[in-house]
């Protein structure tokens, strides 16, 4: 029988395999892809005319997105391109549907389609999938959540720790399983271990039952059942019904009056979700009352990622699945299944755009949380996710998709699991070379790039999340940097440097000229935030998003650094600064500002020779009250802490630009924006300096020359020109 010339009755072959251009999966792995881009109007015709493939994949839309495949079958978009039908998958997968290109009005959030396990068919493109309960109950998370659990700890060696670890300081004791629950707060001896489970919530705007100072006698004595949040209960429950005895809640196990016992807790938080053999995470209640064994949150739901621009429309997922009986060839009928397909973004990327269906995944402190722990379960809008060292999977069995897909993403808590070991291996070869090899000098370092790009998809994800106080921005990340900073000291004879000249306000001195070539990303705010932060040569000098570009991974330092160091506020050196200084030596050219082009938000810079190229600024421009995101921030505080910005300089200021880095291969060139220091930023960071009498040039940060800018300059003069000539000198950064 032959094929559709329309579909290819949706056999995989040679017509229907990607090209070795379009995918990256190697060799004979590339004959398992299949992919289709025909016209709409066509494949209606092919339906109509008889194709019974044609027609399952019509019908769906036609079921789900009626009025919209009528609408656009014919018409034309982009110079005339008509609406296409897109499909695409790997053989034992499942099969998805888009369209493309869309008018700028409309959405179209996809089609899935898949068989039951139990379900044969002659579409080997089409396959299994999960179904998806519209209300999770606790036989149902139980049986999902058991099966991973000893899939993880059979299969998975990187999962491979005892079930016994240290307790926190206080856990919740839950009672023997198999007697009625009692709950009490319990503080265990010091050298007690024990299984425990940890909970990851989003406090919220509601009154949490908490234990305080004046109630602490009383939490240890039994903590009453109906004054338990709904997401406490569940959590309770499926931990007694796991077989586990304790359970860490902060809430509960910090006492929250107490500033000193929080600050104490606060740095051993790392340590608790590392240690737990479990965390349950309730990604999608946006406080704890609202449960997690519950109906699905189907108002919850995006069909879309948030990345996508504010005015593009957004709907809701529908949760129907569609069954559609087909005969094959051969006249066997088979039952295919059609839904909108879940998105599992927010969870696979290690810069996560926030779906509404994640709640959680925006809170700045939840992210260490969910990287440290062994394993997680994720509670979603939707579905369960298991989170742990090697791998995810989900309820609807269909995450691997994207997880071992063809752009090789791994996942956040797998990819930093990575870059751990990377960073002992690089400590190992350093620690192999010559003493007179170890200094400061960067240029010819050998670097591991990978090491490198998952601390910064780290940080750029987390600077997308939200904090109650600006301050714990460094904080919040600690537990993070203090894993990293072990693997890069490791175990010495020597007497290791202070942390706070290895670890500077979240960047690493082993790095140092990349990690400055940070820039930011949908700027939000128009000042830095009222509270000192960090140094302006910091990301956590900012309240809004940043990013690294990825061609500054394969650029050559043209910066030595001479000194390098944070003052810690407290006892903490991955904790809150006081203040910091940098101080480089490498090519700076002298240029002012140039407001009177300002393309997308980018700042002009012209040198002496009036040559001019552009910068991104960290704040927004003069005059500019909306960022990126189309957020109002005229009325944003204004920064008490006399730190210089671009919306505090004026057209034909005077800036030096320094020469960070160069990617010989594509060109690109990456320098830090300075302008002169306000008095509070000399006061906290010069005092070192002026003690000793040296003169130096003092700068703040404004903005980064970035190979993204060159798009913005059309036919003027090249980056690595416009430096051309500059002087190298010296200069400190505060």
């Amino acid at each position: 029988m032959s094929l559709c010339s329309i579909c290819n009755s949706l056999q995989v072959d040679a017509t229907t395999n990607e090209s070795s251009d379009e995918t990256n999966w190697p060799g004979p792995d590339r004959f398992k892809t299949f992919k289709l881009y025909v016209p709409m109007q066509e494949w209606r015709e092919s339906a109509d005319g008889g194709c019974p493939t044609c027609r399952l994949v019509w019908d769906a839309l036609l079921y789900f997105h009626g009025e919209l495949a009528s609408e656009l079958a014919g018409t034309t978009v982009d110079e005339d391109e008509p609406v296409n039908i897109s499909l695409s998958g790997i053989l034992g997968e499942t099969l998805l549907l888009s369209l493309y290109p869309l008018p700028k009005e409309k959405h179209f959030p996809g089609l899935e389609f898949f068989t039951y396990s139990n379900q044969a068919t002659s579409w080997p493109i089409i396959g299994p999938a999960g179904d998806i309960a519209p209300s999770l109950d606790l036989e149902r998370c139980l049986e999902l959540c058991k099966r991973w659990i000893t899939a993880c700890e059979q299969e998975h060696p990187q999962c491979q720790s005892d079930r016994v670890q240290p307790l926190p300081t206080r856990v919740l004791d839950l009672g023997q399983s198999d007697r009625p629950v009692n709950v009490r707060l319990y503080e265990p001896l010091r050298s007690s271990k024990a299984c425990y489970i940890a909970l990851s919530y989003c406090w919220g705007k509601v009154l949490n039952l908490t234990t305080t100072s004046s109630n602490f006698a009383q939490r240890k004595a039994g903590i009453p059942w109906n004054g338990l949040s709904e997401s406490f209960r569940h959590a309770i429950l499926i931990c007694r019904s796991l077989g586990v005895r304790y359970m860490w809640i902060d809430a509960l196990c910090i006492i929250q009056d107490s500033p000193s016992d929080w600050e104490k807790e606060a740095a051993r938080m790392a340590d608790v979700y590392e240690n737990a053999f479990l965390t349950i995470a309730t990604d999608a209640a946006r406080d704890p009352t609202w449960g997690i064994l519950t109906p699905r949150h189907l108002e919850e739901i995006s069909v879309q990622d948030a990345i996508a621009k504010p005015d593009k429309p957004r709907g809701k997922r529908s949760y129907d699945v569609l069954s559609v009986p087909i005969k094959d060839d051969t006249g066997a009928e088979c039952i295919i299944q059609v839904r909108e397909p879940l998105l599992h973004s927010d969870i696979v990327f290690p810069r996560t755009y926030h779906d509404v269906s994640y709640p959680l995944l925006t809170r700045a402190w939840t992210l260490q949380e969910r990287l440290l722990a062994r394993r997680t379960l994720h509670f979603t809008a939707f579905e369960l996710i298991w989170e742990c060292k090697q791998t995810l999977f989900c309820e609807c069995d269909c995450i691997a998709r994207e997880f071992h897909g063809l752009d090789g993403h791994n996942g956040p808590k797998v990819s930093y699991k990575r870059a751990m070991v990377r960073q002992r291996q690089e400590r190992e070869v350093m620690s192999r070379r010559e003493d007179s090899d170890r200094d400061l000098s960067l240029a010819n370092r050998p670097r591991m790039l990978e090491k490198i790009k998952t601390w910064t998809l780290i940080i750029g994800g987390y600077t997308g999340r939200n904090l109650t106080f600006v301050t714990d921005k460094l904080p919040a990340i600690a537990g993070l940097a203090r894993r990293y900073a072990a693997q890069v000291q490791g175990p010495s004879t020597l007497q290791p440097p202070a942390i706070h000249q290895i670890y500077l306000a979240g960047l690493w001195l082993t790095d140092l000229p990349w990690l400055l070539c940070w820039r930011a990303f949908q700027r939000r705010f128009a000042q830095r935030p009222a509270e000192y932060c960090a140094p302006t040569w910091s990301w956590a000098s900012l309240t809004t998003p940043v990013i690294w570009d990825y061609s500054l991974y394969d650029a050559a330092a043209q910066v030595d650094v001479l000194n390098a160091t944070t003052i810690p506020q407290g006892l903490d050196g991955f904790g809150r600064v006081k203040g910091g200084s940098l101080t480089l030596t490498g090519y700076v050219k002298r240029a002012t500002l140039d407001f009177d082009a300002c393309p997308n938000t980018v700042v002009g810079l012209n040198n002496e020779n009036g040559d001019r190229i552009f910068f991104v600024p960290d704040q927004n421009p003069p005059d500019t009250n909306t960022g990126a995101d189309g957020h109002d921030v005229s009325s944003d505080p204004v920064s008490k802490s006399a730190q210089r910005s671009v919306p505090s300089m004026s057209h034909g200021d005077a800036v030096a630009c320094l020469w960070v880095l160069h990617n010989v291969v594509t060109g690109a060139v990456y320098g830090l924006v300075l302008a002169a220091p306000g008095k509070t930023s000399i006061e906290r960071s010069l005092r070192d300096h002026a003690a000793s009498g040296a003169e130096l040039a003092a700068f703040e940060r404004i903005g980064l020359i970035t190979s993204m800018s060159r798009k913005y300059q059309k036919d003027e003069i090249s980056a690595l020109s416009w430096f051309s000539g500059a002087e190298k000198q010296a200069v400190t950064i505060l």
